[in-house]
């Protein structure tokens, strides 16, 4: 990793610089490198050979009577081979120490919307789940009613005149509008005098991502405070903007992603610093806003502002769901999680060899490559 290409500072910034029992508090962002996964394939000593090819072809030919054929090992058995798992790396000297501003607010929004049952086919569905299958015969003698309500308003039935044959008619208007006549049911909805219940229920979406706001007012008493204050300022820029590729170029054609920050709310009462709030899970910067010298004209001798208001906005890298909040004040808060193997989810089941019934060629995922455990493990 290039220290000119992910690092900025040498060392710890700070703010104030010389803490004072007034400032028992403070906000860390300790900038994080995201690692990309990878694939990790070594193939065994002296590499992949003719004759090894040449065998791998003959198992596949004749698996219609191999029998439980050993495959060629094409891989190194002493090496993890698969997937390389994500990493979040901490850069050294990349952190910024700053005193607690005066609020921090925390929402938590979650994403919801209104689901409409209104023709009878949905809700034939949805009265026999919520109702039980009771509801299920009801449902079919709405359909037969509405079917044939329709038919008898092209025939000019005078039975319609009541409302449940309107709405009949009107659900029937409803489905010939899915298809393409849409002036349909407002005709029939108007001429009728009634409207189709929409039977709205509350439908949960997902989970919204968190974002974060701080507001900060620097006060620097010295030049030495200030030109701290402007090296700050400078950290968060550089780890929000992402390297181009390839970089020092005219043109780019791509970006990598820029740093991540891991942020800790500290309390230092008793002697030690622990966290406290709502813990954050590693968040990209989104905004920046500097603002010298909002309130006063006034300079220190070197010319450096005596005045600095900075706003930072985050957003974490992904949403939480109910284990998080159950992991957090404890390391597990910030990994990544195990994989759908060690879940016992694996989406890729291993098959047996022949276990087509007419004897054809094997489905072994593995044939031909080796055993290698875990092959597209974590």
């Amino acid at each position: 990793m290039a220290a000119s290409k992910y690092t900025i500072n040498p060392r710890r910034l700070r703010f104030p610089i010389d803490h004072s029992p007034f400032h028992r508090s403070k906000v860390t962002f300790q900038a994080m490198f995201p690692r990309p996964p990878g694939l990790n394939i070594k193939f065994k000593a002296g590499g992949v050979t003719g004759a090894d090819i040449t065998q791998a072809a003959a198992n596949v030919i004749g698996a219609r009577g191999a029998g439980n054929r050993e495959p060629v090992q094409f891989l190194d058995k002493g090496q993890d081979q698969g997937f390389r798992k994500l990493k979040y790396e901490k850069l050294n000297g990349e952190r910024a120490d700053i005193h607690l501003p005066m609020n921090f607010a925390v929402n938590d929004n979650f994403e919801y919307s209104g689901a409409e049952f209104k023709n009878s086919l949905t809700i034939a569905g949805a009265a026999a789940f919520e109702a039980g299958n009771s509801a299920l015969e009801a449902a079919k003698r709405a359909i037969s009613d509405t079917s044939q309500s329709f038919v008898n308003f092209f025939r000019g039935n005078q039975s319609l005149s009541t409302q449940a044959a309107n709405l009949s008619l009107l659900r029937a208007g409803e489905l010939v509008g899915s298809v393409g006549f849409t002036g349909v049911a407002n005709t029939l909805s108007v001429i009728g005098k009634v409207a189709l219940h929409p039977n709205v229920r509350n439908r949960f979406t997902g989970v919204s991502l968190r974002s974060f706001s701080f507001a900060f007012k620097f006060l620097p008493k010295s030049p030495r405070e200030s030109r701290e204050v402007k090296d700050i300022v400078k950290f968060f820029r550089f780890h929000a903007y992402p390297n181009q590729i390839p970089p020092d170029t005219s043109f780019g054609v791509g970006y990598e992603y820029p740093s991540l920050f891991k942020i800790r709310l500290l309390s230092g009462a008793g002697g030690n610093f622990k966290e406290v709030g709502t813990p954050i899970k590693y968040s990209y910067l989104r905004s920046i806003s500097t603002n010298y010298n909002p309130t006063t004209p006034v300079l220190h001798d070197d010319g450096s502002p005596t005045e600095i208001d900075l706003s930072l906005t985050f957003t974490e890298h992904k949403t939480l769901h109910r284990r998080d909040i159950v992991n957090e004040g404890t390391a597990a808060f910030d990994e990544l999680g195990q994989s759908f193997q060690d879940a016992g989810l694996n989406t890729a089941p291993e098959f047996v060899k022949n276990n087509n019934p007419a004897g054809g060629v094997s489905t072994n995922a593995n044939a031909g490559l080796g055993r290698t455990r875990g092959f597209f493990s974590q």
